[in-house]
């Protein structure tokens, strides 16, 4: 299946036209990137963005169970890019063991620069399953892992080289933990991960260029 270029890649990347390879400057990262990526071996700071209505009980408890293990002293994020996730990231809150601050945002617009800057950079880990909120992590370049609940977020995974564990493949806390803790070796480099933005920015700046063209057109004929 194929997805056409969504235009939220053109949130970060508006006022940039990539025809010409990246320069070093592009590739220090935009206003909204991060300096560099954490180890993650050293994890402090993890954003958490889930889906309320794709995400099944046992799957839930694996992820928070997982987390508890893996980062029970860590300072958590969560964010909620539709109204109907605050459901999912409020049992979540309840269920980390962290004594360290746990925040719960809610965005009026899941798609506001400075909001998504403000959230998004300052964490060493993000992990996301809405199709949008993968996207802006890695736009920002913070290191990334995708809960695949469909194939348009499993494509993405596969378009940024992000690792993804798809929610079927969620059926324990074992299955969890082991793909957080192979993250490292996976998660791409800065420099890839603003080359592969840059370009799905604008490969759908082309593509709905054409789109404008071929109406106008249709309308002058």
């Amino acid at each position: 299946v194929q997805y056409a270029p969504d235009l939220a890649w053109l949130v970060f990347y508006e006022d940039k036209i990539f025809d010409e390879p990246l320069s070093n400057e592009d590739l220090s990262g935009s206003d909204y990137a991060v300096e560099s990526v954490t180890s993650l071996s050293n994890i402090q700071k993890v954003l958490i963005s889930l889906r309320s209505d794709r995400l099944k009980e046992q799957e839930l408890e694996a992820i928070v169970n997982g987390l508890n293990y893996l980062y029970p002293e860590a300072t958590y994020s969560l964010a909620a890019l539709q109204e109907s996730d605050l459901r999912v990231l409020q049992k979540i809150s309840g269920s980390i063991k962290s004594s360290e601050i746990i925040k719960l945002y809610e965005l009026e617009d899941p798609l506001d620069k400075f909001e998504l800057n403000q959230i998004f950079t300052d964490v060493d880990l993000a992990l996301c399953m809405r199709f949008h909120a993968v996207l802006v992590a890695a736009a920002l370049c913070v290191p990334t892992a995708a809960l695949a609940y469909d194939p348009k977020v499993e494509e993405l995974g596969k378009q940024l080289s992000l690792p993804y564990l798809k929610l079927n493949e969620l059926s324990s806390d074992k299955n969890f933990i082991q793909f957080v803790q192979e993250l490292e070796s996976k998660i791409p480099s800065k420099k890839n991960l603003t080359e592969s933005v840059a370009k799905m920015a604008d490969l759908t700046k082309k593509i709905n260029s054409q789109v404008i063209r071929n109406l106008v057109d249709e309308l002058g004929e």
